[in-house]
């Protein structure tokens, strides 16, 4: 009987045990494997609040009171290359801003509201920048756009009312919606031969605007797509140069199906004679004697390639 509860007793005082004593063994004791992945490390160095990403740190605020800050090119040996979200955001009395060669990217908004920053270098080493980049930045006077960026993003510049000169690269093909709008002191701009759209406003209320210099020919801008709330741009003063666009042209293809025939011909008659429209690049086709126009002439031209007495296309 005496053993019967000594026994009772014992398997009592095991059913206390995990609670009693594994609860106090060191975690590296309990062998259990966690699913959940580790956060990013959130630090700041100086003014700047930063995560780390592992391979690249990515600048998320400044908290700067004084008027010039130097973004560093690396933390703790993890290199800065992205600038993110709002992480300048309102930073009202900051004046000037450096950034290093490491950057290869500018989230949405990242200077937005820098109403007092005048000057900033953008590293040709970036490669992505987003939309509202200095949107209220009223006081920025130049700008330069890597030569890796492809389009001028939505409201880049919008309410830049000091902005007076800007470097558009020549591989630019889209300046978007409101990347210039309400540039106020923009008084001249240089576009770049591939462009071939531009977005509505984009240079709405750009009333200094009185000079406009295009790279390439007239019959290329005219091929530009440009919508609507750009009228200081489409009226402004404007020189164009004779730069033709990286893009492959069939001369004579007036109607872009890939082949010069009579419907080539047929297809520029009832433009001049009607006005119906052309594709784009039809447009850019259909001057085969390179000499900025379409007229009859070209037409002719055409069809006498259809009938083997012009060999080769454009003349």
């Amino acid at each position: 009987m005496k053993f019967r509860k000594k026994h009772l007793a014992l398997l009592a005082a095991a059913a206390l045990l995990p609670t009693a004593v594994f609860s106090n063994l060191p975690v590296n004791a309990v062998h259990v494997t966690s699913t959940t992945e580790t956060p990013c490390a959130q630090a700041t160095c100086g003014v700047f609040t930063y995560t780390n990403h592992g391979s690249y740190i990515e600048i998320t605020a400044c908290n700067a009171s004084q008027g010039s800050v130097t973004v560093p090119a690396a933390i703790d040996g993890v290199p800065v290359t992205t600038i993110g979200v709002l992480a300048f955001y309102d930073c009202k009395q900051l004046t000037s801003i450096h950034l290093p060669d490491s950057i290869t990217t500018l989230k949405e908004g990242a200077f937005r509201n820098c109403q007092n920053l005048s000057e900033i270098n953008i590293p040709d080493s970036v490669r992505s920048i987003g939309t509202e980049l200095f949107y209220d930045c009223y006081a920025l006077k130049t700008a330069h756009i890597p030569p890796k960026i492809s389009e001028i993003p939505d409201n880049m510049f919008a309410f830049c009312t000091s902005l007076t000169n800007v470097n558009i690269p020549s591989n630019i093909t889209a300046i978007n919606k409101g990347a210039f709008y309400y540039c106020k002191g923009l008084q001249s701009i240089s576009i770049p031969v591939n462009v071939s759209f531009i977005g509505n406003s984009a240079f709405s209320e750009c009333t200094a605007l009185n000079s406009v210099s295009f790279a390439g020919t007239e019959l290329v801008w005219k091929t530009i797509r440009i919508e609507g709330s750009n009228t200081y741009l489409t009226q402004a003063p404007m020189t164009f140069g004779t730069e033709e666009p990286a893009v492959t042209v069939l001369y004579g293809d007036v109607n872009c199906n890939g082949m010069v025939d009579i419907t080539d011909v047929l297809a520029l008659n009832t433009n001049l004679l009607n006005g119906t429209p052309l594709p784009a690049l039809g447009i850019r086709a259909a001057d085969v004697d390179r000499d900025g126009k379409l007229t009859f002439a070209d037409s002719l031209v055409i069809l006498k390639h259809t009938v083997s007495l012009v060999n080769k296309l454009p003349l």
